[in-house]
């Protein structure tokens, strides 16, 4: 795996509390680059959300957004902590 120049500026910001988002064309690096920025966390309250699979899909199209947290408690994260 290639490491990329942006990493170091992408690890900083999982200290912020502001939700991070990354979006760019396909085949760029951008599940790498998650991958890798999972791995930095020491934290186990993290999960990988594929949202090429149809189930997780169907979680975030939802408007109830109670269902999503019980989705993430039952998945042993804890949303009272960070993220």
């Amino acid at each position: 795996m290639k490491t990329r120049t942006i990493w170091s500026k992408l690890k900083r910001e999982l200290e912020e509390k502001e939700i991070l988002v990354l979006t760019g064309a396909r085949q760029v690096g951008k599940t790498t680059t998650i991958q890798w920025l999972l791995s930095q966390i020491q934290s186990t309250n993290k999960y990988y959300f594929d949202l090429e699979n149809i189930r997780n899909q169907d979680l975030f199209l939802t408007r109830d957004y109670d269902s999503i947290i019980q989705e993430f408690k039952n998945l042993n994260l804890n949303p009272s902590e960070k993220m």
